[in-house]
């Protein structure tokens, strides 16, 4: 073992991409939160911990990493192992509809069936949509919202045809913070983020 607790044989980043996936699978790793197994949590962690892109990694394989780098990815992969944090926690990033969105342990990781449905042409479009035409939406309710996520996919859906006014309700303050760091780049005419117990927060 090199001083940064990681096997002295591992140089390039395929050596570390190897190892990484062969200790998730030996500890058992549960993956579901925007991977589907081994391989593509430790790429994706590879990716955050060296800052590269997301859509490519094969250029940099053969790459050596520097002792910071190491101890970083070292940091990283342990506590995914050890502590069994998923991987949304520890990069404090969630991907929904190819949206980054911030999260931590205050909100449920997003992932949902709906926001698949909000990208495909049932929802909002021509012909059978449920909304055939965006424009005349004037107001979006997210009852029961999480992390607020699907609220932000309503309102870039239907807020770059008109103004909308979207109103994420959950029950905890914490659940729904953390889409205002998205919310506030949107062409969104009015957020107000609702709580039953506490009215109108914003």
């Amino acid at each position: 073992m090199d001083n940064d607790g990681m096997p002295e044989e591992l140089i390039t980043l395929r050596d570390f991409l190897r190892w990484a996936v062969s200790r998730f699978n030996e500890a058992g790793l549960f993956f579901g939160h925007g991977t589907q197994d081994a391989y593509d949590e430790a790429v994706y962690l590879l990716q955050h911990a060296l800052h590269l892109p997301l859509d490519r990694l094969e250029p940099f394989l053969d790459a050596r990493l520097t002792q910071a780098e190491r101890a970083e990815l070292a940091h990283l992969l342990d506590r995914r192992i050890e502590e069994r944090i998923p991987a949304a926690y520890l990069t404090q990033k969630a991907y929904l509809q190819g949206l980054a969105f911030h999260v931590d342990e205050r909100v449920i990781i997003p992932r949902s069936y709906i926001a698949e449905l909000m990208a495909g042409d049932l929802l909002v479009g021509s012909g059978h949509a449920l909304i055939p035409d965006p424009s005349q939406v004037t107001n979006v309710l997210d009852l029961c919202t999480g992390s607020g996520c699907l609220a932000v996919l309503a309102a870039k859906l239907v807020s770059l045809r008109g103004s909308v006014r979207v109103l994420p309700i959950g029950i905890a303050m914490g659940l729904i913070v953390m889409s205002m760091i998205f919310v506030t780049t949107l062409p969104v005419a009015i957020v107000r983020m609702l709580r039953p117990e506490a009215g109108v927060l914003a």
